[in-house]
């Protein structure tokens, strides 16, 4: 009994959201796997041989957007990253005889509700708020130029120029973005077979900057069009995009309804809604911390999980942790 009773007055039940982890790899069709399209839906075609998706972006065309639900809101007040894997097979700005100049091609987060307005027009740099994205401009003149970008609700462009940087056909480059709300800065880092291709300039967002909400992480073909005349800029290329990899905060936790001491085990009750997976994890030094039970996939109703072991040490400490079942694979 004096054991028994040592167990239980060094129980502690910390909850642990785990970060939500979105991972593509485009083996499976992407488009019966929650990726949907708004737009030209031409742009965007999966290479089921190759597993990949093939992409087009043509700033002749209307705004189109191939893009995943991310069911969360993310915020300047939100930790979140974004990496992937792109490779251009052919790129040309200025195509647009009557707009010569360069013109991104995109790849990142935005607000649906925004991105499908008629009045969202990303040429102008005025009219397409709520964006955290990795945009290349190829060269017309001035430098090939990596332009990672923030732009708030109400429309405060935040981003670094960073030049000359040229995206070499054929060479697959590994893109990787990561905001950390601690900082208020966007980090973006560009390599090629591990090696870094350049270093790229952090945003940092000042501290007027208001806020921005994102819902949607999504590859972006933009309409060239409501650019000042004589200074627009077109754009069409043509690559792949893969292993797309999305750490999000965890948008659920979960609630303990009972911890139930029993002579050999112990159990945690609580409420699990589905699209979860949890687990019961437990440690003795609070440095190494083990599976005593899980995976257990949400019911939408009260479930139980269970240390069995939990009355054969001295002292033990455990914690609940909640994984969201966002894989896209």
């Amino acid at each position: 009994m004096k054991k028994f009773l040592l167990v239980l007055a060094s129980l502690t039940l910390p909850l642990i959201g785990a970060a939500t982890t979105i991972v593509e790899d485009f083996s499976k069709d992407p488009l019966q796997n929650g990726w949907e399209i708004w737009g030209d839906s031409d742009l965007f075609e999966w290479d089921s041989s190759a597993g990949k998706l093939m992409v087009t972006w043509d700033s002749s065309r209307q705004n189109s957007f191939f893009w995943w639900p991310l069911n969360v809101v993310l915020n300047k007040q939100t930790d979140f990253s974004v990496s992937f894997d792109l490779a251009l097979s052919y790129i040309k700005a200025g195509v647009n005889p009557n707009k010569p100049f360069t013109f991104e091609i995109a790849i990142g987060f935005v607000n649906s509700s925004n991105a499908t307005n008629h009045g969202f027009i990303r040429g102008t740099g005025l009219d397409s708020p709520n964006i955290v994205e990795f945009d290349y401009f190829p060269d017309t003149g001035f430098g090939a130029t990596i332009s990672p970008a923030v732009v708030s609700s109400n429309m405060q462009f935040i981003t670094t120029m960073n030049f000359p940087i040229e995206l070499v056909p054929d060479i697959v480059y590994h893109i990787s973005m990561r905001y950390l709300a601690l900082s208020n800065s966007l980090y973006t880092s560009l390599t090629a077979n591990g090696q870094t291709v350049s270093e790229i300039q952090p945003v940092k967002l000042p501290s007027s900057f208001t806020d921005f909400t994102l819902d949607r992480f999504s590859i972006n073909s933009y309409s060239d069009s409501g650019q000042t005349p004589g200074f627009g800029g077109s754009v069409y290329a043509k690559g792949t995009i893969d292993n797309i990899v999305i750490e999000l905060p965890p948008p659920y936790t979960p609630i303990i309804d009972q911890i139930i001491y029993l002579t050999n085990s112990v159990v945690i009750k609580f409420h699990g809604p589905k699209n979860y997976t949890y687990y019961l994890e437990r440690t003795e030094d609070f440095k190494n911390w083990t599976t005593a039970n899980g995976p257990v996939n949400g019911t939408d109703g009260i479930m139980e999980i269970t240390d069995p072991e939990a009355c054969t040490f001295q002292s033990r400490f455990y914690r609940l942790k909640v994984q969201a079942l966002h894989q896209a694979n």
